[in-house]
C-alpha cells in the first residue's frame, strides 16, 4: 500500500505563481458571479463559513469527509479566476500531481515558452526559487525538493509527467492549484481530507508459499512481477524492478522458476476481454464506493 501522511497547510502553488509573475490572470471572461466574488475577495474557505452558519442544525455531518471535499472543490472551481495562456508561463495542473507544468509552445495550445535553452533556463530559476519558498507560519522551507522530470521518472510517457515535481517529506503540505486563494499558505480546515501519499509505503505478503518473519524492502517496481510470479505467469522482460524471491519458501522457489517473456509477444497474442456476472460488477464498484473512489 501507498505510504500515507497527516497535513494540515495547503500550498497553493497558482497563487505563488501569480505572485513571482509566472502566471497571470484574465479579467474579461470572468462570470456575474465570478466578478462578484473577485470584488468581496471571496474565497472557498469564505463560502464554508458561510455554509455553516447557514445550517444551525449541522446538517452537513451527515456527509461524509469525501463529499464535503467534493462540494468544497466545486466551490473552488465556481470561484477560480481565469487564467491568461499569453501571458503564463507556468503552472499547477492538479493536486494530485504536486509539480509545476511549463506552458510550452508546440506542446500546449497556449504556448508561451520556446523548447530548448528558454524552457531549461525556466525549469532551473523555477526549481531555485521553489526550493527557497519559507512557510511565514513556521520560518522554514515548505518545499524539500523539487526535481526534473526526467530525473525521477523514464520511459515512453515520461512527456505527460509535470516538468517539475515537488517533494515534501514529512512537511505537512497538501498541494492545491486553486486560483482563487487569498494566500499560497492556508490552514486545511478539519472538515477538509487532512492526509496525503508519502512516498514510504507498506510492503505485507500472506500465504501458504511464504516465508513467514522475512523482513524485505520492497520497491513500488517490484510488486507486479512478483505479482505475477506468486501466480505461475512469465514476467515481460522489459518490465521495471524484480521478484522480490526473498519472501518465497525454498520449495516453491525451486519448483517455479522465473520465467519471462518478450513484451511483443505479449502484445500479439489475442486479448480476451475480462467479463463480469452483474453481482461481481456490482461488489466491485460497492468496493470502490466505499473506498472513496466513487459516490
Amino acid at each position: 500500500d501507498h505510504g500515507f501522511q497527516t497535513v494540515n497547510r495547503w500550498f497553493h502553488v497558482n497563487r505563488w505563481l501569480a505572485q513571482h509573475g509566472y502566471m497571470k490572470f484574465a479579467t474579461a471572461d470572468r462570470g456575474v458571479g465570478q466578478s462578484l466574488a473577485a470584488r468581496l475577495g471571496w474565497t472557498r474557505e469564505d463560502l464554508k463559513m458561510l455554509v455553516r452558519r447557514l445550517d444551525p442544525l449541522g446538517l452537513r455531518r451527515f456527509l461524509d469527509r469525501f463529499a464535503r471535499a467534493s462540494i468544497a472543490d466545486r466551490l473552488d472551481d465556481a470561484l477560480a479566476q481565469p487564467i491568461d495562456w499569453t501571458q503564463t508561463v507556468a503552472y499547477c495542473g492538479s493536486r494530485t500531481s504536486e509539480g509545476v507544468y511549463i506552458n510550452l509552445k508546440d506542446r500546449d495550445p497556449g504556448g508561451t515558452v520556446e523548447p530548448g535553452p528558454q524552457y531549461e533556463d525556466l525549469r532551473t530559476r523555477l526549481i531555485e526559487e521553489l526550493l527557497a519558498i519559507l512557510d511565514p507560519a513556521t520560518g522554514k522551507s515548505a518545499v524539500s525538493g523539487a526535481y526534473r522530470r526526467e530525473e525521477v521518472h523514464s520511459g515512453a510517457y515520461v512527456s505527460r509527467m509535470p516538468d517539475i515535481l515537488l517533494d515534501f517529506d514529512d512537511r505537512p503540505y497538501l498541494v492545491s492549484e486553486s486560483t482563487s486563494a487569498r494566500d499560497v499558505f492556508e490552514p486545511i480546515a478539519a472538515t477538509d481530507i487532512q492526509g496525503r501519499h508519502h512516498a514510504l509505503g507498506t510492503f505485507a505478503a500472506i500465504g501458504p508459499h511464504i516465508r513467514s518473519g522475512t523482513v524485505v524492502e520492497a520497491n513500488i517496481l517490484d510488486i507486479a512481477p512478483t505479482l505475477l510470479y506468486a501466480m505461475g505467469l512469465p514476467i515481460c522482460d522489459d518490465m521495471d524492478g524484480r521478484v522480490l524471491e526473498e519472501i518465497f519458501t525454498p520449495e516453491y522457489r525451486q519448483a517455479h522458476d522465473i520465467r519471462l517473456e518478450s513484451t511483443q509477444r505479449v502484445e500479439q497474442r489475442e486479448s480476451v476481454a475480462a467479463t463480469y456476472s452483474q453481482e461481481e460488477e456490482e461488489a466491485m464498484l460497492q468496493r470502490l464506493r466505499d473506498l472513496g473512489y466513487l459516490s
